[in-house]
């Protein structure tokens, strides 16, 4: 089930999901998979198994394009890494997502539309941040309020550029942002419930 966030709900996201990969034939292939919340941040290799024998010149530009200028992730993980696959890549997000929502938090909570159709099919309950009546700022103002500034997991160290995509710096952003207003819209609440002589 999709919602939009909104001041009902926010208590409930057990985690953040965010997802950055390539786009061939308009289907989407993960590369990076991160998840966030209190207890875990982490990143995760993913191969996409595109077969490149099987690409044209222009799908091949593409992805050359997607690479340099997007997220600076190589087309596959490097040798010697602990890889999931695209075939595996559902099986692996639900046996975790499982473990992270309970009764409390039953919530996962993503701002990437292509998470959208594969939360759906493995009937995860999601907010998009992105719609309801709490609009969470945009991508890149997130990154610019920042303590830290902008920063790439270790998947993107090869790329060697700072200012490409990161699932995991994304799925950290929003977490905070989360926290955030999860606290200032706590203390509206108690607000609301003193007296108005208690108030001023």
């Amino acid at each position: 089930m999709e919602e939009g966030l909104s001041s009902d709900n926010i208590n409930q996201i057990a985690c953040v999901v965010d997802v950055q990969g390539f786009i061939v034939d308009k289907k989407f292939y993960p590369r990076e998979l991160a998840i966030v919340n209190d207890i875990v941040n982490v990143s995760f290799n993913v191969d996409p198994e595109i077969q490149l024998q099987n690409t044209s010149k222009y799908q091949l530009g593409c992805l050359n394009f997607q690479t340099h200028q997007l997220h600076g992730l190589s087309i596959r993980p490097c040798d010697g890494t602990f890889n999931i696959t695209n075939s595996t890549f559902e099986d692996f997000l639900f046996v975790i997502l499982k473990t992270l929502i309970n009764n409390e938090k039953p919530i996962v909570a993503i701002k990437n539309h292509q998470l959208r159709p594969i939360l759906q099919r493995l009937n995860i309950d999601y907010v998009d941040v992105e719609k309801g009546d709490i609009i969470i700022p945009s991508t890149e103002s997130l990154d610019n309020v920042n303590p830290l500034g902008k920063w790439t997991c270790g998947l993107h160290s090869e790329s060697g550029d700072i200012n490409r995509k990161c699932a995991l710096r994304k799925s950290c952003n929003v977490w905070s942002w989360l926290k955030r207003n999860q606290e200032k819209l706590r203390q509206i609440k108690i607000m609301s419930r003193m007296p108005l002589n208690y108030i001023n």
